[in-house]
């Protein structure tokens, strides 16, 4: 199998991770180079090391806090760049980088994985970079290992004879636009109404917006189910891991709601957090059109939960926290 793929990782911390990475790569068949796996024993590191990223396409930097102030990781990171090598950054743990390595990596793909969880994202990792490699996608059991349905994607269907997507599940249309698309015409609407008014009403108006979004998604979530007498006894908590999947298989960002409940006292407490949130502003303007997703989610999960009212209360936000792309909040009731 040809080694497309460089891996430049901290061995001594990191190296069972890496491992379990490139497993899953080379299982869906992508070739990577790893040390120590690939060199063969009692041969020169360095020539080898450099060899190994001259053959290779892409280098998959794998960012844990291990890697800050390692040597190695900035001599790879360096003959990469001279050697004109594509740079993917895999964050697998929150850290920030030293300044030597932010000089290399601060324009480079990043990849961002949920602390604690990076092997559900391990999907996303390699089609990533098929794309980047210029792969075609690999069909479903060709030679792969099958680790869980997390790594089938779902995508809309096209009809080409009418120039539309629409979701096979309810037949409803649906549109594609870039990302930054998005934010650009939610930052133009963002700018002139805190023009016309003060920017705490802009983001108000964008909360609103989100608030009765959310309300007619989580309307049509219920009533589908309803419809086909899906999740009639499933629990609040299964619900809410539904729609969860589904804003993250059509690409919103990767959510993940942990709620507890309490009947006997009446109240509810957890935990939101949305990767790599497809709304977060990060120009220099920083507008909080993400005000949306907040008062999206507060009334799905409210819808969800039976018509409550929700509050989320952000609680880390990767405008703060520039090296940590999750939106964090913590629910509770109004």
């Amino acid at each position: 199998m040809e080694k497309l793929v460089f891996v430049s990782h901290a061995r001594e911390a990191d190296g069972e991770k890496a491992d379990r990475i490139v497993e899953y790569l080379e299982s869906h068949g992508i070739g990577c180079f790893i040390a120590p796996r690939d060199i063969t024993k009692g041969a020169s590191y360095a020539p080898k090391l450099v060899a190994g990223i001259d053959a290779a396409t892409v280098v998959l930097l794998i960012g844990t806090p291990a890697i800050v102030g390692r040597e190695h990781i900035l001599n790879e990171i360096e003959i990469a760049v001279n050697k004109h090598k594509t740079i993917v950054q895999f964050v697998i743990e929150d850290y920030t980088p030293s300044d030597d390595l932010v000089y290399y990596i601060s324009r480079k793909q990043k990849l961002i994985a949920p602390t604690g969880d990076y092997e559900a994202f391990l999907p996303t990792l390699e089609h990533e970079l098929r794309i980047t490699l210029g792969l075609p996608e690999k069909p479903d059991g060709e030679g792969a290992k099958d680790f869980s349905d997390k790594t089938k994607f779902k995508v809309f269907q096209y009809l080409s004879d009418r120039g539309i997507m629409i979701n096979p599940s309810d037949q409803h249309r649906n549109v594609s636009f870039r990302s930054d698309t998005f934010v650009t015409m939610f930052g133009q609407i963002y700018d002139s109404v805190a023009g016309l008014t003060d920017p705490a009403s802009a983001e108000g108006i964008f909360y609103d917006c989100g608030c009765q979004s959310g309300y007619n998604f989580g309307r049509r979530l219920q009533s589908s189910w309803d419809e086909k007498n899906e999740y009639l006894l499933a629990s609040p908590q299964e619900k809410l891991a539904k729609w969860c999947e589904f804003d993250s298989n059509v690409g919103w960002g990767k959510f993940d709601c942990n709620i507890s409940i309490d009947p006997e006292n009446d109240s509810l407490e957890g935990k939101l957090t949305v990767s790599e949130c497809f709304l977060v502003d990060k120009s220099p303007a920083h507008r909080p059109v993400c005000a949306f997703i907040r008062g999206y989610c507060e009334a799905v999960i409210g819808v969800l939960l039976g018509d409550v009212e929700v509050k989320l209360t952000c609680s880390s936000c990767p405008l703060v926290k520039k090296f940590k792309n999750v939106c964090e909040f913590d629910v509770s009731l109004k």
